[in-house]
């Protein structure tokens, strides 16, 4: 997972995957398939070990707490040196690979957080926790680009402070409804 994470589908070789894992290609390939399946497996992986914790966080608490602690978990990851930089899927989107599985399966996923993202404000505005002036699903959106930038931001910085106070604050727009001009 580690291997196409950081250099891409495209970028990953099946020679370096051989000398990464020390698995000869012709036991890759009858094990998995072609390359395109192996990194399908290596995503399969991901979305279970890491991306559903962090959707999980959404659902803890109001649907304000639920958007903090989803972003609070994304930057404590992003923080963490035993992962990649930024973020497998954004990681990906940004590579837009040639194989269309690879694209509608990123896609796909993207649509899913995108729409935990809107039940999730829309929750928030159920129980009062964020403002009900907002349109749930544009406000879904622009925490998905938020999402995007944050981890695209990490993968230039090492500031980690830039990426919580991105987080902080885009949560307490979202409980405020309004901010006020510098």
């Amino acid at each position: 997972m580690f291997l196409f994470w950081q250099g891409g589908f495209c970028a990953t070789s099946m020679d370096e995957i051989e000398n990464k894992t020390g698995v000869l290609k012709p036991s890759l390939y009858r094990c998995f398939g072609k390359k395109e399946d192996l990194f399908l497996k290596s995503y399969d992986l991901y979305e279970t070990e890491l991306l559903g914790p962090l959707m999980a966080r959404l659902d803890e608490g109001d649907g304000l707490t639920g958007l903090k602690n989803f972003y609070q978990h994304l930057v404590a990851r992003l923080n963490d040196d035993d992962y990649p930089k930024s973020c497998f899927s954004v990681r990906i989107a940004s590579e837009s690979p040639p194989v269309e599985s690879i694209r509608r399966r990123v896609a796909g996923t993207a649509a899913v957080v995108e729409d935990q993202l809107y039940k999730t404000v829309r929750r928030g505005q159920l129980d009062g926790s964020i403002t009900s002036g907002l349109d749930p699903r544009a406000t879904a959106r622009m925490l998905m680009s938020a999402l995007f930038g944050i981890t695209t931001l990490d993968s230039v910085s090492d500031d980690g402070g830039m990426l919580r106070d991105a987080s902080m604050m885009l949560t307490a727009i979202l409980s405020a409804g309004e901010t006020k001009a510098a």
